[in-house]
């Protein structure tokens, strides 16, 4: 089983670099864009010079930074430090704001500057998910996380006879008009897709948000090309796939992450194995790095009665939340193993442990990420946003996640192992205690 490395956030202190780089795909496997500052375009040479503390242009920057502080004194799990706070306002407004060329208007990226290299400053150092996001780096990261998708929902590839479809999003408009895998998208807004270049081709897959475009679809099944008006609508991805094991009984599913629907697609295809024979089923999270706690919850419902404990929270100056499993039509009965390695993080973590805690499944594979913690996002005006971690995470037992990771029943290491044969012994001697 192969190490999987997380992409975490890094902030350049301005004093020492022309560039601040901020990784918004945080727990994606995309390669992640950068947001940066040419500091030399913004910034005078160092004048020597104090500015005043109550010159009228630092307002609006150290007013988004108190905004800051105050969020996450009121929502970071862990105290902030109001001192340290206050000497980094100082620092910035002596060594960035009084170099500044603009005066006269508000500069967003020396604004969202100051902010990040604050939360930096602020949380604790071990702590790897709080940080700061631009708008766009907002919205893109929100949709990484939460599971969420643009675009017409269709993938594929180029072949002699046009854009030949391989997977058609379930709760895409195209495939609620009716475009399924093994089609072919002939043209795209009346041109022939093989004229289009690759990136033309990318761009009119992925439209913007609420555009539509018409497609000129050839189907086997119909035996003609015929025309679609497809809407981009904003959806939730599917996130399983299966394979067969091989093993009489046995079925497997690969969870990629948990989103808002997650849950109900899981219920649907337990559904389907069940009445197919099943005994035994595989979960695969390996490099699942979660999603919404929600998710996990939901997921729990199909493998444990209703209104059980699962997992609770702590947040500051709040109740305790306790979740507990909802209602499912699915109730899965049988023998369960959960296959983890160090990049199953957060909801996916919350699942596997709670479902391991109530001996409903083993776990096989390598330790988990240790990321169980509930993590929020807080939206501004300007629609950038702040992370932060916001609770650790407790099982129905009162006990804290173990930060190191949940650690596997079953070990696997040497990849060259014929992988559903070794499952299948090792649930064998699990459900033989």
């Amino acid at each position: 089983m192969k190490h999987r490395t997380f992409l975490f956030p890094i902030l350049i202190p301005a004093a020492i670099a022309a560039f601040l780089f901020i990784d918004p795909c945080l727990f994606c496997k995309t390669k992640p864009k950068k947001f940066e500052i040419d500091l030399n375009k913004l910034l005078y040479p160092p004048s020597g010079e104090t500015v005043k503390k109550d010159a009228p242009y630092l307002k609006p920057y150290t007013d988004f930074l108190e905004n800051i502080y105050e969020k996450m004194d009121t929502e970071y799990y862990l105290p902030v430090s109001k001192k340290t706070y206050e000497e980094f306002v100082e620092y910035y407004r002596d060594n960035i704001l009084a170099r500044l060329k603009d005066k006269q208007n508000v500069l967003p990226e020396i604004k969202y500057l100051g902010a990040g290299l604050l939360v930096k400053k602020l949380k604790d150092p071990n702590d790897t998910f709080s940080n700061f996001y631009p708008p766009f780096e907002a919205e893109e990261f929100k949709s990484t996380v939460l599971g969420y998708e643009l675009g017409l929902g269709i993938t594929g590839r180029m072949a002699d006879t046009g854009y030949v479809i391989e997977r058609v999003e379930l709760r895409s408009d195209a495939y609620a008009k009716g475009i399924r895998a093994s089609d072919i998208i002939k043209t795209i807004s009346g041109k022939s897709v093989q004229e289009m270049s690759e990136d033309e081709l990318k761009n009119n897959l992925f439209p913007p948000l609420g555009a539509t475009v018409e497609l000129g679809v050839y189907s086997y099944k119909r035996k003609k090309v015929s025309l679609f008006k497809i809407t981009v609508i904003e959806f939730f991805k599917e996130t399983l796939s299966s394979v067969p094991t091989g093993i009489p009984g046995m079925f497997y599913v690969k969870i990629n992450q948990f989103n808002k629907k997650t849950g109900e697609d899981l219920e649907r295809l337990v559904d389907f194995f069940t009445r197919k024979g099943m005994k035994r089923l595989v979960i695969d999270l390996r490099d699942n790095a979660g999603g919404p706690p929600l998710a996990a919850r939901q997921i729990a419902g199909i493998f444990l009665p209703p209104n059980e404990p699962l997992f609770s929270f702590r947040r500051k100056n709040r109740p305790e939340i306790t979740l507990k499993t909802p209602y499912s039509p699915i109730n899965y009965k049988g023998e369960i193993a959960i296959i983890i390695n160090h990049g199953s993080g957060s909801a996916s973590e919350l699942f596997s442990g709670t479902m391991r805690s109530y001996r409903k499944a083993c776990l096989i594979g390598e330790r988990s990420a240790g990321k169980t913690f509930l993590k929020s996002m807080f939206r501004f005006d300007d629609n950038s946003m702040l992370l932060l971690t916001t609770s650790l995470t407790y099982l129905y037992s009162g006990k804290t996640f173990d930060s190191a990771g949940l650690k596997p029943d079953f070990t696997v290491m040497d990849e060259s192992i014929s992988f559903f044969p070794f499952v299948n012994k090792c649930m064998d001697s699990f459900y033989e205690k």
